[in-house]
């Protein structure tokens, strides 16, 4: 089966049969290899960020014991990962995209 690229403002879109029933929003893995491009998909569990340390380091400091480190740690963990989550749908809904050259540009790269 083939697909095709769209342009969309400064970035090029692939587009995906919907026989293939991939919902919106999904998030995807991207690696350029030797003669393409290869798309996986990432694991809802997928953690790019891992705070544990810091959360334990905080709780400990707090003064917590016990089976109570335990419940306060699941706690923070899971609020983490979600105000994560919505930092990223955020970011990607309000901000505009960039081409790899304006970005070089932004960040003085090109002189």
């Amino acid at each position: 089966m083939f697909t095709k690229t769209i342009n969309q403002g400064n970035s090029i879109m692939v587009t995906v049969p919907k026989s293939f029933n991939i919902p919106s929003g999904v998030m995807l893995d991207v690696k350029k290899v030797e003669n393409g491009t290869l798309y996986t998909f990432v694991q809802e569990e997928y953690d790019f960020f891992d705070f544990s340390t810091e959360i334990l380091q905080d709780i400990i400091k707090e003064g917590y014991r016990g089976e109570q480190i335990v419940q306060e740690f699941t706690q923070r963990k899971q609020r983490i990962n979600h105000q994560l989550h919505q930092m990223v749908d955020e970011t990607l809904a309000t901000q505009a995209w960039m081409t790899k050259e304006e970005l070089a540009r932004e960040i003085g790269l090109n002189n």
